[in-house]
């Protein structure tokens, strides 16, 4: 029996032996479901009220579309200069620390124009930021994808993988040359991306890099390890418009 539910019929019903079966789950109304009929083994003769269990939206989890639509509602209030700016204050820092329940993974570039948190106007503890030049998905990104998708609780259903306008990574892999050690390694990454994009002048074959690697890098970390192959988590490549503030999906 689900743990939730066995401590919900527990306060409804009171001292007793143990309860092993439920039956009689009604339609779900309104997110929530309603289970009308409890069978009971070790007492009879117990006055039994109806049980109310929260629902996924309830609960702190969102599936892969509700929550990409509320990252989509987050943006267009960025984009109106309408941010909500909840859940920042003392009382929010104060909830989260008994542990985080994020709706959705974004893996964005490290440039420090681009701010998933603002972009998609959340607040504390809303969205798992991997941050990483490139927004690229190599062992240590993947890794902290897989934390989150595994770990923690309620499941994560969503991963975007946030590219943008401007990109000084993909600018510099376009450029070639030696950048130096660990920037060349770093780069290697987006060398399938420069490799597929094409355009008819040189801005349009970058903003088509950025675009391209973000898919490319959706599906890698589609095909990365088991964790990823959950039927019900999607992974969308994204574009982020630095001028207008408004994500594309793409």
């Amino acid at each position: 029996m689900d743990v939730a539910l066995r401590q919900s019929f527990f306060e409804h019903t009171g001292p007793h032996d143990r309860v092993d079966f439920i039956v009689g789950e009604s339609p779900a109304v309104n997110g929530s479901k309603k289970f009308q009929r409890v069978m009971r083994i070790g007492f009879t003769d117990f006055p039994l009220k109806d049980l109310e269990i929260k629902g996924d939206d309830e609960m702190g989890q969102l599936n892969a579309s509700k929550a990409l639509e509320k990252l989509k509602e987050g943006n267009r209030n960025f984009c109106k200069n309408r941010l909500g700016h909840e859940k920042q204050d003392a009382a929010r820092r104060a909830e989260l620390t008994g542990g985080q329940e994020p709706f959705a993974v974004v893996l964005s570039c490290a440039d420090s124009r681009v701010v998933p948190e603002l972009v998609f106007d959340v607040g504390l503890g809303e969205i798992f930021v991997v941050r990483v030049a490139g927004n690229i998905a190599n062992t240590s990104s993947i890794a902290s994808i897989e934390y989150a998708i595994q770990h923690l609780n309620p499941k994560v259903n969503l991963v975007v993988v946030l590219g943008h306008e401007g990109c000084g990574a993909v600018k510099a892999a376009l450029g070639g040359g030696d950048c130096g050690h660990h920037l060349n390694m770093l780069l290697a990454n987006l060398q399938p991306a420069v490799s597929q994009a094409t355009g008819k002048t040189d801005d349009a074959r970058f903003v088509n890099t950025v675009k391209k690697n973000a898919r490319l890098t959706a599906n890698r970390l589609r095909s990365a390890s088991k964790t990823f192959e959950r039927k019900s988590l999607e992974i969308v490549p994204a574009y982020y418009n630095l001028a207008s503030g408004k994500v594309d999906f793409l």
